[in-house]
């Protein structure tokens, strides 16, 4: 039977990140502060600086992946921060080609999206962008706070069904739209539970969000130092208290179901790539 109950696979997670602490924590901390750095040229002039860091970020996250296979597979002494963290930049060509086409999957519908609800309005978005609260009426206002909901929600249900692409990559040696349709494939059917496993670490996010607004408010005068700051606080405590243990719980799901599919039974005890693990221990 496939147990996939987040409450198992969190406490399974931390009996994984327990195995070698600091080098995962290491790893996470700084594959966050690289992927924010794009957010110090957010409000700046350096727009076109902002876009080619995010494109040449995309593949930053692949690291977490490695490392968090590594923790379930009985690899954990195996991880090296440096190379680990650095994965997704040192395997750019092989790997952009897919996290592009996972971008676009995640991007694109909520654009048109929003576009066939805003002409539906009668209003374009540009429009939409530059009116102030004070002159849309409370009927417009209201949908468009709809909308800006709807779009969210459908790249967040988009992110997490297409959550293992990178677990399949590394697992199953599948590229482009093959690992993306497998992806889908894998978690149909167990989206919610993979939801709830995210969603039980959102106060950790909305902390880490906090302290990262709260230093660069208190700590303005400092200028772009300000912004460092923030980053590197927000970055260590989403890795400290989520993002560590939040992408090990993925990948002990996704082999779950991926054992689950080579047949191995896991109806009393949670396989992990041949290694056994009691729930009672974890």
């Amino acid at each position: 039977m496939l147990n996939l109950d987040y409450h198992s696979i969190k406490n399974e997670a931390r009996y994984f990140l327990s195995k070698n602490h600091k080098a995962m924590i290491y790893t996470a901390t700084i594959i966050a502060i690289i992927t924010s750095l794009p957010a110090l040229f957010e409000d700046t002039d350096a727009s076109l600086v902002d876009f080619l860091l995010r494109i040449l970020l995309l593949t930053m996250p692949h690291g977490l992946v490695v490392a968090s296979l590594k923790m379930v597979t009985g690899q954990e002494n195996q991880l090296a921060v440096k190379e680990d963290s650095m994965t997704g930049l040192r395997r750019f060509k092989e790997l952009f080609p897919t996290y592009f086409l996972v971008s676009i999957c995640e991007f694109l519908p909520a654009v048109l999206v929003v576009l066939a609800l805003s002409l539906s309005m009668g209003v374009s978005i540009m429009t939409m962008v530059s009116l102030s609260l004070d002159n849309l009426a409370t009927g417009t206002l209201v949908i468009y706070f709809i909308l800006i909901l709807a779009v969210a929600l459908y790249a967040f249900y988009i992110t997490i069904i297409l959550s293992f692409t990178g677990y399949v990559i590394e697992t199953k040696g599948e590229r482009k739209m093959a690992a993306i349709k497998d992806s889908y494939h894998m978690i149909h059917g167990h989206v919610w539970s993979l939801m709830k496993l995210f969603l039980s670490y959102l106060p950790w996010i909305i902390l880490s969000a906090l302290v990262d607004g709260l230093i660069v408010r208190g700590l303005g005068f400092l200028g772009p130092i300000s912004a460092i700051l923030g980053i590197v606080a927000s970055a260590f405590i989403q890795a400290y208290f989520f993002s560590a243990e939040y992408q090990i719980g993925v990948a002990i799901f996704y082999m779950r179901i991926y054992n689950h599919e080579q047949g191995l039974d896991q109806s009393h005890e949670n396989v992990v790539e041949g290694e056994v693990v009691d729930d009672d221990n974890a």
